[in-house]
Formats: C-alpha cells, sequence, structure tokens
C-alpha cells in the first residue's frame, strides 16, 4: 500500500485498539518511517476535522524526546500519522520484560526526560496520553522517544463510551476513567510508571476492563515500600502524589512535580491523605451504581417486550459464563530471547497458542529470536488465548560510504539514505582539502557497518 504516493507500508509492528502501527519505507528520502494507521469506525467526520487541524500544530512540535510527526494524511477513509522513526528503538514494555529490577540512575533518567517533555507540553497545553509502557520507546543510549502525541487520545476520548476495555487501563486517571474533565492525565500517568519502575509492580491489580479499574481505585494502592525497602519515604510520598485519585491534590504543574522529586523543594503532605479520597471513592461509588441499574433497565425492558426470549437468553448467558470462567488462567512464560520454535513449544505446554506478528532489525537479538511478546510476559490470560510474537531479524549491516573531500551538506544526505549517524569529531587545518571538506573519517570507507551506528568527521578549516 502506498500513501501519498510517497510512503509504502512494509510491515505491521503492531494492531491495537485504535490504530494498528507499521513500519514503512519513505520512497522520496530511502528512508525508514512509522505510520500509525487510525481506525476508521473510529472516526467521526468531526473528529477527523478536529485530528487534522491538530496534526498541522503538532508538526511543528519539535523535542528531542519526541519521535516527530513528520507528515499526515486523509484518503477520504483512512487517516495515516507519518513518524520519523529509528529501527534500533525499543519499547518501554520490551525494555523492562525480561528485568528483574531496574537501576536507579536508569529510572532517574528516563524518568526526568519524561518530565521534561511534558513541561513542554503543559506550556503548550497538549496532553499527551502517551505515558504507558508501549508508546515510550528508548534510544540504545536510553532517550526517551514518546510517539503518537495527543491525537490518539483524542480517537479515545471521542469512543470511550463505546468501549468496556482499553489497552494500559491502569494509567487513566479516575476521572477519565468517569468521563470527567480531566486536567492533569499526564501526572497521573506519570505517577503509575514511576510506581512500576521504581517497583516492577503495580499500584493495583492489572485489568483492562474499566469498570474493574474503578473497583479496583476503591481501595488504596500498596505501598511501594513494600517492594523496595530502600526507598526514601519522600520519593514515596512524591510517587502518591503524582497519581493522587483527587486531581485536586495532584501537584500544580509538572514543573512542581520535577522539583519535589529532584528535592529542591519540600514536601510535607500526609501519606494517608494523599492516597484517600473520600470524594472520589462517592463518585466512583455511584457511577459503578449507576452503571449497573442501566443494565438492569435496559434487562427488564427486553425481557417485558420479549419474556419468552429473555428466558431462553438469560439461560443461555449462564451457561456460556460458566463456561467461560471454568477456562483456567495461565501466566505468559517468559520466552524472550529463545528461538521461535523454543517460544512455540514452551506456550504449547502451557496450553497458550502463538502466532508470528511481525519481524524487524535489532541489533540486541540474534536472528529467529524472540525480541518481544504480547501479552507481556508475567501476565495472566485464558487458556488458548494467542500470543503475538515479534522476531528478530538481526542486526542490519550497510556498506561505509566514502565521504572523503565531501561538505557536510552532502555527506548528511548520504548517511540519512544508508541509515547512519553524523558526528563532527574536530577541524584541522588541510592543503588539499576546502573549509568544510571531509578529511578524514571513521570507520574508514568500503567496510561494513550496522545500521544505525555513527560516522565520525574531521572537516577542513582550509588552509
Amino acid at each position: 500500500m502506498l500513501i501519498k504516493r510517497k510512503y509504502k507500508l512494509k510491515q505491521l509492528i503492531s494492531d491495537g485498539l485504535l490504530y494498528h502501527t507499521y513500519l514503512a519505507e519513505d520512497q522520496t528520502k530511502n528512508s525508514q518511517v512509522m505510520v500509525l494507521k487510525l481506525k476508521k469506525e473510529y472516526l467521526p467526520q468531526h473528529l477527523v476535522k478536529n485530528i487534522l487541524k491538530e496534526a498541522h500544530r503538532l508538526h511543528d512540535l519539535k523535542h528531542p524526546h519526541i519521535l516527530t510527526l513528520t507528515d499526515h494524511h486523509f484518503d477520504g477513509k483512512n487517516l495515516f500519522l507519518i513518524y520519523h522513526f529509528d529501527h534500533t528503538l525499543l519499547s518501554l514494555e520490551s525494555y523492562v520484560s525480561n528485568k528483574e529490577s531496574l537501576e536507579n540512575v536508569d529510572i532517574i533518567t528516563i524518568t526526568t526526560q519524561l518530565m521534561n517533555v511534558l513541561q513542554l507540553l503543559e506550556s503548550s497545553n497538549i496532553v499527551s496520553g502517551a505515558i504507558n509502557l508501549t508508546q515510550i520507546f528508548l534510544t540504545r543510549e536510553k532517550h526517551v522517544k514518546l510517539v503518537g502525541i495527543h491525537i490518539p487520545l483524542m480517537v479515545l476520548t471521542e469512543n470511550i463510551t463505546a468501549f468496556d476495555a482499553i489497552e494500559g487501563c491502569i494509567f487513566y486517571s479516575p476521572e477519565f476513567l468517569q468521563h470527567h474533565q480531566c486536567t492533569h492525565l499526564d501526572q497521573y500517568s506519570l505517577g503509575v510508571l514511576m510506581y512500576f519502575l521504581h517497583t516492577l509492580s503495580w499500584p493495583y491489580p492489572y485489568t483492562s476492563y474499566i469498570n474493574q479499574q474503578k473497583k479496583y481505585l476503591l481501595k488504596d494502592p500498596c505501598l511501594p515500600r513494600k517492594y523496595d525497602s530502600n526507598m526514601s519515604q519522600r520519593l514515596e510520598k512524591v510517587i502518591f502524589r503524582a497519581m493522587a485519585k483527587d486531581p485536586h491534590k495532584r501537584f500544580s504543574s509538572i514543573l512542581e512535580l520535577h522539583q519535589q522529586y529532584v528535592g529542591q523543594t519540600d514536601i510535607d503532605d500526609d501519606l494517608v491523605g494523599i492516597i484517600q479520597s473520600d470524594h472520589v471513592s462517592k463518585s466512583l461509588k455511584k457511577d459503578l451504581r449507576k452503571q449497573k441499574f442501566h443494565g438492569i433497565l435496559s434487562g427488564i425492558k427486553v425481557g417485558t417486550a420479549i419474556i419468552f426470549m429473555g428466558i431462553i437468553l438469560s439461560a443461555t448467558y449462564h451457561f456460556y459464563m460458566s463456561y467461560i470462567t471454568e477456562i483456567p488462567l495461565k501466566q505468559v512464560p517468559n520466552i524472550l530471547g529463545i528461538s521461535v520454535e523454543e517460544a512455540k513449544n514452551e506456550l504449547d505446554k502451557m496450553g497458550l497458542k502463538s502466532i508470528v506478528a511481525g519481524t524487524r532489525p535489532t541489533p540486541y537479538m540474534p536472528e529467529g529470536y524472540i525480541m518481544e511478546v504480547k501479552p507481556p510476559p508475567g501476565r495472566e490470560v485464558k487458556q488458548n488465548r494467542v500470543i503475538r510474537l515479534f522476531v528478530s531479524k538481526g542486526s542490519a549491516e550497510t556498506l561505509i560510504p566514502n565521504l572523503l573531500g565531501r561538505n557536510l551538506s552532502q555527506s548528511q544526505i548520504i548517511l540519512d539514505q544508508k541509515e547512519l549517524k553524523l558526528e563532527i569529531e574536530s577541524a584541522i587545518y588541510s592543503h588539499k582539502y576546502q573549509r568544510g571538506q571531509v578529511v578524514l573519517q571513521h570507520p574508514t570507507p568500503n567496510g561494513k557497518i550496522e545500521i544505525g551506528e555513527t560516522i565520525y568527521l574531521i572537516v577542513s578549516k582550509g588552509f
């Protein structure tokens, strides 16, 4: 499939609730891009107009920790979002899935980078809706890259009443799940993420079902220090205040959260007072009762109209539910880093099915080995659930070009085409080369190098 006569879809990376994610090739630049194809069943005409307007605004949003929205396209049916992409990026979900714990320095690096980009978004009145494990990517140097800023959240907000379950439900604040005005959604999501990164556990039981999440929110989350005894009470308070159920108890801004996180200001809040909120609990209970009442009322109306059919349907429903509840739960095993055949055998033993959902090159894993699993290892699923496997193509290599005598503009174009990076190491005086031309390069030309690596240049100062 060719989009705008230039973007050729190559590979489906993932199939989410609201959009399909593809790797694609920009044929005009011979470079790789990421394409989000929004599902048209969730795109009423007025929403499409708003998304196109927002896309124009996001084109101008530049930040080192955001995957840039380089282009977009609406063909009358489908809406595509095109992002700059580096094949060496790794989703945060994949990064943490095979780790027993994270180094504090890595947690601080990831968290402070997220706070940095969220401050920019907050100052621009943009809610990212992207603070979760699947929309945060990491470079080899652990530099954060956010993808899918705001627009997927617009689609979700428009259609939230149509869903019983949503991906990453635990990252959405109580007021969002109740369809109320949401002022600090990114801060709440970041609080949940900080809790997870420090403990590799969730503050509430993990579920995708909205009503079930509301029920979990009626209880207090486990204290992080239950999982990490070395955590300071100060950090615990910062995390809990960020993910406070009551939005009025959260920080007034991401800037204030960042200042508290790095210890620039004092925090005197009572831990219990931050966690508990009678107002939110009452609101959640009222919401659950209201939905339960509407369900009962609908059942009565249907039963009154066709009583006999209602009895049959009720009996069928109870039989089906009793059957479903008898299906045992299985925990997805950790099959990252093993071959496809070994992974399939392991899943077969567990009573789980599998399918290879995609492949892509990566320097982190040998060819033919599992690099990502959805649902991730450790998640409980029903027996016979299909587990999607993403397989490594291994390292992708390219020929090192000869840049000697070329200017920096020409060198950058050549390296972009080969998906290599450029870095100027130094500048020296030269009789042979004019000012700005490449005098030396490392590695030297005509050898092999992995895609995504850096070519270091020494350029001429002239003579």
